[in-house]
C-alpha cells in the first residue's frame, strides 16, 4: 500500500499492522513521518495520511490536490470521478498543490503549455510544427476549421511555440514569409494560391517561380 504500519496489537484496529508484525529485522521507526521518509519515492503527506488512518487503496477521502497521468500528458485531479478531470489517485504517488507545480515538476518532459492547457480542458492557443507539409498548426479545437491543427494536436512532447513566425522561425530551412502564411492561412499541401516567389530545382540546377504552370521557369 505504499504506506507504513503501527507496530500495535491487531485487534485494537487501524492503524495497527494487520496481520501482526513479525519481521524481527526490520527497522521500527518512533513516528510515522519518520517511517514514510524512508519511502523516498512515494509523496511524504500522503504517506503520512494514509498510514496514520491506517487506509490502503481506496480507503482515505480523495484529496482535491494534483497527480501526473502519464498517458495523456497532464494533470489530473484527486477528486470523486464526475468532473472533468477528476480521479481517484492510486497510491503510492506523487501530489501536487496546483496543476502548474504538477505540471513543472510531475511532467517535466511535457511541454508546459501542453500539460496546464490539457489539464483545464483545454488548448494553449499556440503553435507547432507540422513537418508533413512544412508548415506551422494551431493549437486549437479542430472543429473550429483552419488554422487549427487537424487532427487534434496530441504529441505532448513538442515545443508549443507563442506564434506562428516563432514557430516558422524553427523551420529554418523553409521560406520564413511563405511558412507563416501557410500557418495562418490553415493550408497544406495544393491549398495556397502562388506566392510568385521563387525556390530551388534541384533536378535542373535552377530556380522556379511559385506561379501558375505554363509560362517559362
Amino acid at each position: 500500500y505504499g504506506k507504513c504500519a503501527k507496530d500495535c496489537d491487531p485487534t485494537g484496529g487501524p492503524p495497527c499492522s494487520n496481520p501482526q508484525h513479525h519481521t524481527f529485522f526490520d527497522q521500527i521507526f518512533e513516528t510515522s513521518d519518520e517511517c514514510c521518509q524512508a519511502l523516498g519515492w512515494i509523496d511524504l503527506d500522503l504517506c503520512v495520511m494514509t498510514s496514520q488512518s491506517g487506509g490502503g487503496e481506496g480507503s482515505l477521502e480523495p484529496s482535491n490536490t494534483y497527480y501526473a497521468d502519464y498517458l495523456s500528458g497532464s494533470c489530473l485531479k484527486d477528486c470523486e470521478p464526475g468532473p472533468f478531470g477528476c480521479a481517484i489517485a492510486p497510491p503510492p504517488i506523487a501530489l501536487y498543490n496546483t496543476i502548474k507545480e504538477c505540471c513543472d515538476f510531475g511532467q517535466s518532459w511535457v511541454d508546459s503549455k501542453y500539460c496546464n492547457s490539457r489539464s483545464n480542458g483545454e488548448y494553449s492557443n499556440g503553435w507547432v510544427i507540422d513537418s508533413d507539409y512544412g508548415k506551422c498548426a494551431k493549437d486549437c479545437d479542430p472543429t473550429g476549421g483552419p488554422p487549427c491543427s487537424n487532427p487534434q494536436h496530441h504529441t505532448f512532447f513538442d515545443q508549443i511555440f507563442e506564434t506562428s513566425d516563432e514557430c516558422c522561425q524553427a523551420l529554418g530551412w523553409i521560406d520564413l514569409d511563405l511558412c507563416v502564411m501557410t500557418s495562418q492561412s490553415g493550408g497544406g499541401e495544393g491549398s495556397l494560391e502562388p506566392s510568385n516567389t521563387y525556390y530551388a530545382d534541384y533536378l535542373s540546377g535552377s530556380c522556379l517561380k511559385d506561379c501558375e504552370s505554363g509560362p517559362l521557369g
